[in-house]
């Protein structure tokens, strides 16, 4: 019986995360359609970045503590994909200032409506749902780390010695 109550426990958080990276691969890849990244980066960042915030409410953490974990990471992820890319496009320092910035500005958009949830009554996975559906809007913090910490690479840099454009 232990058993059969652990396996339908652990099918349950696995399906729970499933929806949570799914959600935040939506918001990601439209977060990164709508400000000229790359959709698939956005996606995968997204997803990483829902799923530890979840992972971090699970272990219950405080919602802003949660919210700043999945935005810390999911930014790091997105500023690793594009160095992947566009290889020197953000330093090692400036990921992690990146990074701080997005989960500071998750935890400020998503922390507070999920730690209301909480309070209210929700468990820890249910209000980090609730964060993870108002925090839409941080999934626009790519742009404020653009704007406050832009890429190390220059328009130089996209371009060779022929005055071409080279292909990303």
């Amino acid at each position: 019986m232990v058993a059969l109550a652990t396996g339908c426990s652990t099918a349950a958080a696995v399906g729970t995360v499933g929806v949570a990276a799914g959600i935040g691969a939506v918001q990601g890849g439209l977060g990164a359609a709508a400000t000229g990244g790359n959709v698939l980066n956005g996606a995968m960042s997204g997803a990483i970045n829902a799923t530890v915030s979840l992972a971090t409410a699970a272990l219950g953490r405080n919602q802003y503590v949660s919210q700043f974990a999945g935005g810390f990471a999911g930014n790091i992820a997105s500023d690793m994909f594009d160095n992947i890319d566009n290889p020197g496009t953000y330093s090692a320092g400036k990921r992690v200032k990146r990074a701080v910035l997005a989960g500071g500005i998750q935890a400020l958009i998503s922390g507070s409506p999920a730690h209301g949830a909480q309070i209210s009554g929700m468990n820890d996975i249910q209000s980090n749902f609730v964060g993870l559906i108002f925090g839409f809007g941080s999934t626009f913090t790519q742009a404020a780390g653009n704007q406050f910490f832009p890429s190390d690479k220059t328009d130089a840099d996209y371009i060779d010695g022929e005055n071409n454009c080279v292909e990303d």
